[in-house]
């Protein structure tokens, strides 16, 4: 027969036991979950960056709605992501810009000025006409593709012009801080 001390030192040895495990066992217990806190992040920002890459991919895949329509400019979308300086029925205020307006009938020399503010501007002209150019500008983080486009109108004397993005609902204000870059560098020009 066991003598109670005996008894304590048995139940003594255990619970110094299972104080160990259990000393032993929570800093496991806190990597095993910081492991999956961590490999959850991991996930995520793979998912996230992967995102990215197909909006990226899928920017320079699409191809831009550009061109003339019945000899104008192509109306923006209901997207805050494009400004025009064309008129249209139900235009709304967030994409007027005004027109070039030329002095005096000839638009040639500022045609060619404002095709070179354009380039100087980091455009790159896609398609020219006499009276029509379309200029892509890449965004230097993510490589997203804006679609410039200008149409010279003889007989007003204006040349009309046209930013867009091709993906995404807005450009914070991208576009039309475009335009006033190259108008900018219009005015400096001539």
């Amino acid at each position: 027969m066991k003598t109670p001390e005996k008894r304590y030192a048995k139940h003594a040895k255990n619970h110094n036991t299972m104080k160990t495990f259990i000393f032993f066992m929570i800093p496991v217990y806190v990597v095993m979950m910081t492991g999956k806190i961590l490999l959850t992040l991991v996930i995520v920002t793979v998912m996230v960056l992967l995102a990215f890459l197909m909006l990226i991919v899928w920017s320079h895949m699409k191809p831009p709605a550009t061109g003339l329509v019945e000899g104008k400019l192509r109306a923006c979308p209901e997207k805050p992501n494009c400004v025009c300086s064309e008129s249209y029925p139900n235009k709304q205020d967030m994409h007027d810009i005004p027109p070039v307006v030329v002095n005096g009938k000839d638009v040639d020399l500022p045609w060619k000025l404002l095709k070179d503010a354009v380039v100087k501007s980091g455009g790159t002209v896609v398609s020219e006409t006499d009276s029509y150019l379309h200029a892509e500008f890449t965004s230097k983080f993510f490589h997203f593709i804006d679609d410039v486009e200008m149409r010279m109108d003889r007989s007003a004397g204006e040349i009309h012009i046209r930013s867009a993005s091709r993906i995404g609902h807005s450009d914070l204000g991208v576009n039309r801080q475009r335009i006033k870059q190259i108008w900018s560098r219009l005015e400096a020009g001539q």
